[in-house]
């Protein structure tokens, strides 16, 4: 039988650094994400990044913040981008709720009885004594799926920003997608699909 116990980290091991290197790329593509989200605000504010960015990053609570992004794109658009927002906003928010559980759990190493070895690492809630069988985990391929998902609201986002600030989108039907609810499940000829070439979106620079 298998057994769990609070993580020891022995030297170099493959199956740790897998999971820790799946966890930081979840972490580092939430970052890319609020990126992505700060120039949507500064173009909503009509303000530059850095002063966007002040405000912005001071709003710990992230479903306020979906929020304020949503009300400033009404005041903007009205109501013209609101089918697409709307159901993307809902999604976002529970997107947060993910990354604050890949963020704040504690990690369980799952380890051999035989060999004693690592075999498998998860992501448990912090109380690591108050669970059982069905107690909620996050493993590498729910973290792989939380990156994949922070790249697919990139996306989406990116392409709104694209095509509300006028900058002429190549194809004419991403404006009708930023006024429709996206499709769930999504079609692989979609142009939010990763099947489908990205648009190139101008973005502002950092200051350095």
């Amino acid at each position: 039988m298998v057994q769990s116990k609070p993580i020891r980290i022995k030297g170099s091991n493959r199956v740790f650094t897998k999971f820790n290197t799946a966890r930081g790329i979840a972490i580092a593509s939430y970052a890319n994400l609020e990126r992505c989200l700060v120039q949507w605000f500064a173009h909503l504010m009509r303000t530059d990044i850095d002063y966007a960015g002040v405000p912005f990053f001071r709003i710990n609570n992230t479903r306020a913040r979906n929020a304020i992004l949503g009300k400033l794109m009404r005041k903007r658009y009205g109501s013209v981008y609101s089918h697409f927002w709307n159901p993307l906003e809902t999604a976002l928010n529970s997107h947060d709720q993910i990354r604050n559980e890949i963020v704040h759990w504690t990690i369980l190493s799952i380890t051999s009885p035989s060999t004693g070895k690592l075999v498998n690492v998860k992501l448990i809630p912090p109380n690591y004594w108050d669970r059982d069988a069905n107690s909620p985990k996050k493993t590498i391929g729910d973290m792989s799926n939380f990156s994949d998902r922070c790249r697919y609201f990139i996306r989406a986002v990116d392409m709104l920003h694209y095509v509300a600030s006028g900058l002429k989108p190549e194809q004419p039907a991403w404006r009708d997608i930023c006024t429709q609810a996206i499709p769930d499940p999504l079609p692989n000829n979609h142009l939010l699909s990763p099947s489908v070439k990205e648009p190139r979106i101008l973005r502002q620079a950092f200051p350095r």
